[in-house]
């Protein structure tokens, strides 16, 4: 690894961002520094908007936006609050991705299989089932931050720079919050609700074996794979489903704009029909 792969990684996990996020910057950093020595003989710092712009435009769409947001933060690694020129790049929209969310079948399973399993995994189950959030932030999950009595979890999420993270109260369902008063006795760290093993340098647990361990929560609920995401998903669509407030929905996910929250949900066909079921008739005969 150079020395300037290792400044921006460390840079990058100052400012907490995952691993998984951590690695990808990380590569499209290099892969842009590549093709600019090797296309224009120029280093990633003297590169221009317009040379920026001609290896960027070259990449898939899916690629593009995720590349500028890696660029940006090299640009801000190496001293430029605006993240220029990388800040100059336009950003794609989003592609409209369906919200992938399991069946309350396939959750439950899941919620049970976690309880029988016990231990890490019933806690892990219960986080994911329960609470709605990002993989990284129950990862990172802290006993000084989560209130058992009053049952609140304040949550340390996305974010970075001057403002620093964003962060938010996340309350605790009865069940978890059984789950975790067990678990923090049985846990052995004082410091992390899922601490790592053999004395791993971030204190917690790794992102490889924490999917493990809902990997084999799937495999006793026998439940296909899913990525932790759809936990997310799941959660915010029975939530829509259940509660008529969409912005107490948006903030337990913790996001910053309705339309994303809205993205995440899935409204069952049968809800809509009942929904369309409670507009009053005309009173016209048939």
């Amino acid at each position: 690894m150079t020395d300037d792969r290792r400044a921006f990684a460390r840079w990058l996990h100052a400012h907490r961002y995952a691993d998984r996020t951590r690695r990808q910057y990380v590569r499209y950093a290099e892969r842009a520094a590549e093709a600019l020595r090797d296309l224009h003989d120029i280093e990633l710092a003297e590169a221009t908007p317009a040379v920026l712009f001609d290896w960027w435009a070259n990449l898939s769409d899916h690629a593009r936006n995720p590349a500028r947001a890696a660029l940006i933060q090299w640009y801000q690694c190496h001293g430029d609050r605006a993240g220029y020129p990388a800040s100059d790049l336009p950003t794609l929209p989003e592609p409209d991705r369906p919200p992938r969310p399991v069946g309350e079948t396939s959750w439950q399973s899941r919620i049970d299989a976690s309880h029988r399993l016990g231990g890490i995994h019933h806690v892990a189950g219960y986080m994911f089932g329960y609470t709605g959030a990002r993989f990284s932030e129950i990862q990172r999950a802290r006993w000084d931050l989560i209130d058992l009595d009053d049952r609140w979890w304040r949550v340390i999420g996305k974010g970075g720079g001057r403002k620093g993270p964003k962060e938010r109260d996340v309350p605790l369902h009865d069940d978890l919050a059984r789950a975790l008063e067990t678990w923090r006795v049985e846990c052995g760290s004082s410091a992390w609700v899922f601490p790592g093993l053999r004395r791993s340098a971030s204190g917690h647990l790794s992102g490889p074996i924490l999917r493990r361990i809902l990997d084999e929560i799937a495999l006793e609920a026998t439940q296909p794979r899913i990525v932790p995401h759809v936990y997310r998903h799941t959660v915010a669509s029975i939530l829509a489903e259940s509660v008529t407030d969409i912005r107490a929905v948006q903030e337990l996910l913790g996001h910053a704009k309705l339309d994303t929250t809205q993205r995440y949900t899935k409204v069952r066909p049968e809800r809509l029909r009942a929904a369309i079921a409670l507009l009053p008739s005309s009173g016209a005969a048939a």
